[in-house]
């Protein structure tokens, strides 16, 4: 097992460090045990279990210790991880805010613009309006001075219509005169 491909909990260090814990305390409640006095073969048997149960215990000890270092550098990695989100995240909401900012600017000036475009319009509309005026009044001001036109060539024509034609002679010539 390598210490990369090791992932562990929270929960499974405590355990493993209670365990540990329970190891260490059972070395010591075997140690305060008061002597008896055994026979000589159950007395090398008993000190070889016991040196097997110590190396086992130290083995044990010395996989939690490992098992403890690659928690912490695991809490670490973690910490680190999180500092880095920590500040990319406070680094995109600076970003937004900015951009936020930029974006309530812009609205601002589109809507001031939209104000003159509108007002524009409106002048605009109002010219448009009192040069459409403009062309009635001289449109019947047109038709007005044309029907007095044709009034006056037609009384024209009805006044020389009913003058008696006059022959002058000059000179041999005669003209004639309405």
């Amino acid at each position: 097992m390598t210490t990369d491909s090791v992932r562990m909990s929270p929960k499974a260090a405590v355990t493993i460090q209670d365990s540990c814990y329970e190891v260490q305390k059972l070395l010591l409640q075997e140690n305060d045990r008061p002597a008896r006095p055994p026979c000589p073969r159950t007395k090398a048997l008993q000190e070889q279990e016991k040196q097997r149960n110590l190396e086992k215990q130290r083995e044990e000890l010395a996989g939690v210790q490992r098992l403890q270092g690659r928690l912490r550098q695991e809490q670490q990695r973690w910490e680190r991880e999180c500092d880095l989100r920590r500040r990319q995240q406070g680094e995109q909401e600076s970003r937004l805010e900015q951009r936020e900012h930029e974006c309530r600017l812009e609205a601002e000036r589109l809507r001031r613009e939209r104000e003159e475009l509108e007002a524009q319009l409106r002048e605009y509309q109002q010219s448009l309006e009192r040069l459409r005026e403009g062309q009635r009044l001289v449109e019947r001001e047109r038709e007005r001075l044309d029907t007095q036109q044709r009034l006056l060539q037609s009384w024209r024509h009805s006044r020389q219509s009913s003058l008696p034609v006059m022959v002058i002679p000059l000179d041999g010539h005669q003209v004639r005169l309405h």
